[in-house]
């Protein structure tokens, strides 16, 4: 009897917390929106009742609208996208992946992007051919929103550094890990525990930089799809956070007595 009791009340906290989640994302979902919208429907109207007679400040104003649409539009992109990894009919695309040659083109394709911040790289990867199973196109968009991450939420002239290493023994078994470390502020542990939650992210408010509170939700999505996981720890020494990609090695990273995997190329490059 108790047993069947503390059973149900452990369905019953769930299924609470289940609710507040939908409620907070719901929630979330509507106020990012109606910012935006609120903001086009007042522009337009100044515009359509010929309030505005300045052509700097029409300019200005349909600008403004541009903008604003855009990123509604991204927004709702990125729900479509969370939403679809999240429905349990939803499948990845198996293909055989060489990872180091993924990161590569992920970090050539944002180099200007890490330019323009001046933001210093340091890449750190494996000379030898790193094969895995799984959806190249999917992993990509994961790197690179870790990859986002670290460029929208932290100062220009920051530090970031890319690594892929191998790991044996670990409870997650053998694993090749993409780590993507910078040297900005510190993420407070209260926060830490929910940045993979939809519409969670560094700053106090989703608008303060201009992140939709979706990437690392998505990120998450995908690594778990490929039986993976995405963390974040403090660290390394030189380095205040990394966000990490936990990926099943395929085959095996290294034989079961083995420890880290054999030294690795180390490239630095100023952005």
């Amino acid at each position: 009897i108790i047993f069947t009791f503390s059973l149900t009340l452990l369905v019953i906290f769930k299924q609470k917390k289940l609710a507040e989640i939908k409620n907070d994302f719901v929630s979330n979902m509507t106020h990012d929106l109606k910012t935006p919208i609120s903001t086009i429907a007042g522009y337009a109207g100044a515009l359509s009742e010929g309030l505005v007679t300045d052509e700097k400040k029409k300019d200005e104003y349909l600008r403004a609208i541009r903008a604003k649409a855009l990123h509604m539009n991204e927004l709702v992109e990125l729900l479509f996208e969370y939403s679809r990894l999240d429905n349990p009919q939803y499948t990845i695309r198996r293909e055989k992946i060489e990872l180091t040659e993924l990161l590569r083109s992920v970090l050539a394709a944002m180099y200007g992007e890490f330019e323009a911040r001046s933001v210093t790289l340091d890449i750190d990867l494996p000379d030898e051919s790193v094969d895995i199973t799984g959806d190249r196109l999917e992993l990509s968009r994961a790197v690179t929103n870790l990859l986002n991450n670290a460029l929208l939420h932290n100062a220009p002239g920051r530090r970031v550094r890319v690594c892929l290493a191998g790991e044996s023994g670990t409870p997650d078994g053998n694993t090749w890990e993409i780590r993507i470390s910078d040297d900005g502020d510190p993420i407070p542990e209260e926060l830490a525990a929910r940045l993979f939650t939809p519409f969670v992210v560094g700053d106090e408010s989703r608008s303060t930089r201009g992140g939709s509170g979706l990437g690392l939700a998505i990120t998450r999505k995908i690594v778990e799809r490929h039986g993976g996981r995405a963390v974040l720890r403090q660290g390394p020494e030189g380095y205040t956070k990394t966000f990490a990609i936990l990926l099943p090695a395929d085959p095996p990273v290294l034989p079961a007595a083995a420890g880290r995997m054999p030294d690795s190329k180390k490239e630095d490059s100023k952005g």
